[in-house]
């Protein structure tokens, strides 16, 4: 019975859906982690500001090419949550009494979304990269609005600056600062 109900939660955990809505009839499949180029381990502060409220969290994303890990840490440095990722299968382990900003699914797709130097033909969205301001913008554009803009403060790998990532329709935005990275070994 123990082992019945313990299986029946980690069910419950686990999704197997890779079409993620992100915007009003438009989706990502997400992609396969091996799709990222290179392995690397990042230290990020993630402040979040959605309906008026800021926030944030230390997090920890390591993507190599079996899957992508991701880890939200509490101040005091415990794990708030954790996402896993095989190219497959999505686990989520929250221990934030379900106050997750976002379905798993759909932060991994936001990442996919700023961190992936190729992106795939999206379902209902037009992809459209420019260099501004020094920096570089993508944009995932629905007929003709803007749903999401990302801009990279720098031209190389995105994470050697700030990323500021606007979710238009959904009305919240992320400020991304790498605090350390690394090469993971292949």
């Amino acid at each position: 019975m123990r082992l019945s109900i313990l299986s029946l939660l980690f069910l419950a955990c686990c999704t197997s859906t890779r079409a993620v809505p992100i915007a009003t009839g438009a989706s990502i499949d997400l992609l396969d982690p091996e799709t990222f180029g290179c392995g690397i381990a990042l230290e990020q502060t993630i402040e979040s500001n959605w309906g008026g409220q800021v926030a944030s969290m230390d997090c920890v994303l390591e993507i190599d090419s079996e899957s992508i890990r991701l880890v939200g840490l509490t101040p005091v440095g415990s794990t708030s949550f954790s996402i896993i990722y095989n190219g497959k299968e999505v686990w989520v382990d929250d221990r934030t009494s379900g106050r997750l900003p976002a379905d798993p699914r759909r932060i991994l797709a936001a990442l996919q979304l700023a961190l992936w130097p190729e992106l795939p033909t999206l379902s209902g969205l037009t992809l459209v990269e420019s260099r501004e301001n020094g920096g570089r913008v993508r944009r995932l554009i629905s007929n003709t609005r803007v749903v999401v803009s990302v801009t990279y403060a720098a031209t190389g790998a995105p994470w050697l600056g700030p990323i500021d990532f606007v979710h238009h329709e959904l009305d919240y935005s992320l400020h991304i600062e790498t605090v350390r990275w690394e090469r993971l070994a292949p």
